[in-house]
């Protein structure tokens, strides 16, 4: 399977998380965590494998 995570036939336009409103514990964790995946080394070869067309 090489599919890009950006095939709209499959994903559509995007990616997302739903967090309950009003869930700010959460929210924060997810962003943080995400702020940390961003932040590595290895998010722009993932970006790159599997997020571009």
């Amino acid at each position: 399977m090489d599919e890009r995570a950006s095939d709209p036939d499959y994903y559509g336009k995007g990616l997302g998380i739903a967090v309950r409103k009003g869930n700010d514990a959460l929210l924060q964790e997810i962003n943080a965590a995400l702020d940390k995946v961003k932040a590595s080394p290895e998010y722009a070869q993932m970006q790159e494998k599997w997020f571009t067309q």
